[in-house]
């Protein structure tokens, strides 16, 4: 059983940390756009070559639909492993001193940018975000002369919400030296 924890100093601070995905909406609409398209392609494949005789070999079928069946079916599965991976691959994580960008699965590669850079966060929704509850949060560091994008966060006020306490509370943090007169 462990003992009882000693408290932190007051004058150290806890710092939170929040990591964000993009939304499972992106996810399923991309699978879902990935399988009518493919649907599709398969009918007009089946609606446009010669029907098959009813007796025809195995060797007939490979060499007619079936083998546009059987191709189509694998590149739809190595599509939706690619799509899945790279909706995966994708992490904000939010902290009180800095917001980083980590993308990848073999090869990370991360963006660091710290919230006293930041000046303001803006949240664009579009109409399939507002039926899905995901949006995107633009951040503008000018400073950095640069927009840093998290797409397709879910519930996007509310991580807004968050960056922008984070922001303030490194604003409260900067102090102003006074000029002193002689």
């Amino acid at each position: 059983m462990p003992g009882p924890r000693t408290p932190l100093p007051r004058d150290t601070e806890q710092i939170e940390e929040r990591t964000f995905f993009m939304s499972l909406w992106i996810l399923i609409g991309q699978l879902l756009l990935l399988e009518l398209v493919l649907m599709l392609s398969y009918f007009l494949v089946q609606n446009l070559s010669s029907p098959l005789q009813a007796n025809a070999s195995l060797a007939d079928w490979f060499d007619g639909r079936g083998l546009t069946f059987l191709i189509l079916h694998v590149l739809e599965i190595l599509l939706v492993i690619y799509l899945t991976l790279r909706w995966s691959s994708v992490r904000y994580i939010i902290g009180q001193k800095t917001i980083t960008i980590a993308k990848g699965i073999f090869l990370v590669r991360q963006n660091t940018f710290a919230t006293e850079n930041v000046e303001s966060v803006k949240v664009h929704r579009n109409l399939w975000g507002l039926l899905f509850g995901f949006g995107n949060i633009i951040l503008y560091a000018p400073t950095l002369n640069e927009r840093i994008r998290l797409k397709a966060v879910r519930k996007p006020h509310e991580l807004a919400k968050t960056i922008q306490s984070f922001i303030s509370k490194s604003d409260k943090k900067k102090r102003v030296m006074p000029i002193e007169r002689q």
